[in-house]
């Protein structure tokens, strides 16, 4: 059955005109800024969105994480709707590419500055992801990751950097507002696969120090450097 399956899938792409997604929703490289150097790095070319992992202490390679053909979009509300396919075979299966390699990645108030992005229904069937229906309001109580342009990237780079404990505690203070706390609730509420909320520190301290005016490019490494000096 499983070679079955395989040899008409082949058939069906062989034989059959496959109609290309022609839409740039992304016009540029968007980035997240993970804890302890670490990157994340959104591109589309033509079809296929591209999902690369970098390390901010050096160039990104294109060597892509993930890879995803974008078969459909659709504007809700403030929201950009992608019905997504992987491309990436699963390794060490006799079921590379199983009938449940497709979700829906959300992106919220695109603009040339940012992003908000996020994954519904992974691991899900191309009909289960055609025929979802998702309302506004459970759209916007979700999560999302801020991922920055690489335009908009440049700008926050040159803004001052974390350099003092009195910038820290600056820092610690704005952490502590009731926004944060919001947003912490919608991120225990949200599948986002960040199981250890390394994601979640890091888009908090993103967002304080953007606030505050500093800099958020190695600013978790600006603080780890301050506290080690004060234990001296």
């Amino acid at each position: 059955m499983y070679f079955l399956r395989q040899f008409l899938c082949i058939a069906c792409f062989t034989s059959l005109p496959v109609a290309g997604f022609s839409q740039q929703v992304i016009h540029q490289g968007y980035t997240f800024l993970g804890r302890v150097g670490k990157m994340t790095r959104l591109l589309q070319s033509h079809d296929t969105l591209y999902i690369q992992q970098c390390n901010r202490q050096l160039a990104c390679t294109n060597n892509y994480a993930e890879r995803y053909r974008i078969l459909a979009s659709r504007q809700q509300g403030e929201f950009q709707l992608l019905q997504v396919e992987s491309l990436d075979s699963l390794h060490m299966t006799p079921d590379p590419y199983p009938l449940t390699r497709f979700s829906m990645v959300v992106l919220r108030n695109l603009t040339s500055q940012q992003v908000g992005y996020n994954v519904v229904n992974k691991r899900s069937t191309r009909q289960q992801v055609a025929e979802l229906q998702i309302s506004l309001d459970d759209l916007r109580q979700k999560f999302y990751f801020t991922f920055f342009s690489d335009t908009y990237l440049t700008t926050l780079r040159q803004l001052p950097t974390i350099k003092t404990m009195a910038d820290a505690e600056r820092i610690k203070a704005e952490v502590q507002q009731p926004e944060y706390t919001a947003l912490a609730k919608a991120w225990e509420a949200t599948d986002t696969g960040d199981l250890y909320a390394t994601g979640l520190a890091r888009e908090i301290l993103n967002r304080a120090c953007i606030k505050l005016g500093f800099s958020p490019w190695l600013s978790d490494e600006a603080i780890i450097t301050l506290l080690q000096q004060v234990k001296k």
